[in-house]
């Protein structure tokens, strides 16, 4: 197959293969932006589940960044209705930070994603990534400084609580997917911000044919990605291994480790079990970069003497061995209305009550919150929770009520097991379920062009 011949029936249905077994009539949600890439995949995938006698489910997320975006959405709305293919744009989800940053789009993109998985109870939620977004990566975390979970670019698959992210189309060129539309007799939406010259990630592609001149391909890109994604699984193991022994994991959100267990594994592989442990309580989706892992890590293998925080995580050397708590003063609030579900901090999946009084807002309690709360109730000074992560603990606070600060407004703190004398009635939901489990399934790579999964 040429770069610009269509994506064909025969070759959907090879590569949805790799991801077997679905159930007897798939159900299958896609990130559909509109643009080439999502669009495609999304055409495709319905007729591949159409054929199997399941059906596509199209989501869009508009974040309400761009004024365009609404008018886009409704554009692929009516594109895929036209094709009786089901379509749902979800927005933001709470208050939006001031700023927004590539990563809180990012992040809040793949929290609505997932929710909508959850409450439609799919299981399967494909990503149009192709084999430039793939190398495009590659060079990203290299130049971040990445090791090599990072180097080893996209995971062919993924799994996490409620569903699995594929990506089908990461071995083909964007050619390809394009010429699928125009054989259609469609276009695409053109999100200005992709020729955006200040994104790092346009800049890394648009270096992409020069360093195909010096025969640094993207297939030599990708090559490479997949020789470290095999080493990367092989290291993974030995990681979920050490984390078994050596972290226990609250579902308050914090965790314990043993700094012994740590001295005593190989770098990489305590480097990265370090890693994951901050993710699972930072409730970030990407590791940190750059030389600060590296860092803590020494310190953890030299012995930790005081208080380090990374990752959005206080790391606290203990009688215990060492606790890592959320920084509870980098967490958003939440607003969360009757109904509403949402994965709040990356972390808790939470729904209120359709029959909640109001709406409520969820944040940690801070000190203030926990002063207030053992005024209340003084036998919770006596809790066996570490006194530094009372203050990081999720709180339900009636919005009507609740203060910036203090206990005023608080109706429930979940995993006290404490509520108002109405605090049973706001909650029908709440789960620790952090964005990057502690421990899971292992990167999936695609070996090579002739897209063969290991």
């Amino acid at each position: 197959m040429t770069d610009g011949a269509p994506v064909t029936a025969e070759e959907v249905a090879a590569r949805m293969a790799a991801f077997d077994p679905f159930e007897p009539r798939p159900v299958v949600a896609v990130a559909v932006s509109g643009g080439p890439d999502s669009l495609a995949l999304t055409l495709l995938l319905a007729n591949w589940a159409a054929a199997r006698g399941g059906r596509v489910l199209g989501i869009t997320v508009d974040h309400g960044l761009r004024p365009e975006a609404a008018e886009e959405a409704r554009w692929v709305g009516e594109v895929l209705a036209a094709r009786g293919i089901e379509h749902r744009v979800v927005g933001w989800q709470g208050e939006r930070p001031e700023r927004v940053r590539q990563q809180h789009a990012r992040e809040e993109r793949y929290d609505r994603l997932r929710a909508v998985c959850a409450q439609e109870g799919i299981l399967h939620l494909a990503l149009g990534h192709h084999r430039a977004d793939r190398a495009e990566t590659v060079l990203l975390r290299l130049k971040g400084q990445s090791r090599l979970d990072g180097l080893a670019g996209m995971a062919h698959q993924r799994e996490m609580p409620e569903v699995r992210l594929i990506r089908p189309l990461i071995d083909l060129p964007k050619g390809r997917l394009i010429a699928t539309l125009r054989d259609r007799g469609l276009g695409w939406v053109d999100d200005p911000s992709n020729r955006n010259p200040d994104h790092l990630r346009v800049h890394m592609r648009a270096l992409l044919p020069h360093l195909a001149e010096d025969g640094l391909t993207v297939t030599h890109i990708n090559a490479l990605a997949g020789a470290l994604g095999t080493a990367r699984r092989t290291v993974e193991a030995a990681q979920d291994a050490l984390l078994a022994r050596a972290v226990t994991l609250h579902p308050a959100g914090f965790a314990r480790l043993d700094p012994g267990m740590f001295r005593d594994a190989r770098p990489e592989v305590a480097d990265g079990a370090l890693a994951r442990a901050l993710l699972a309580v930072g409730g970030a989706i990407y590791p940190p970069r750059g030389g600060r892992l590296e860092r803590l890590a020494g310190e953890l293998r030299t012995g930790l003497s005081a208080t380090r925080t990374l990752g959005g995580c206080q790391v606290i050397p203990c009688k215990a061995g060492l606790l890592v708590v959320r920084e509870w003063e980098r967490v958003a609030a939440m607003t969360l209305h009757p109904g509403e579900a949402a994965v709040v901090d990356g972390r808790f999946e939470v729904t209120l009550s359709p029959t909640a009084p109001g709406s409520a807002i969820l944040r940690p309690l801070g000190r203030a919150g926990w002063a207030g709360l053992t005024q209340r109730q003084p036998s919770l000074k006596a809790h066996a929770l570490p006194g530094p992560v009372r203050p990081a603990l999720m709180g339900v606070f009636e919005a009507q009520e609740c203060a910036a600060d203090g206990a005023r407004g608080l109706v429930a703190v979940p995993e006290l097991s404490h509520l108002e004398s109405n605090g049973c009635a706001w909650l029908a939901d709440w789960r620790y379920a952090p964005r990057r489990a502690l421990t899971g399934a292992g990167f999936t790579v695609v070996q090579d062009e002739a897209h063969t999964m290991s």
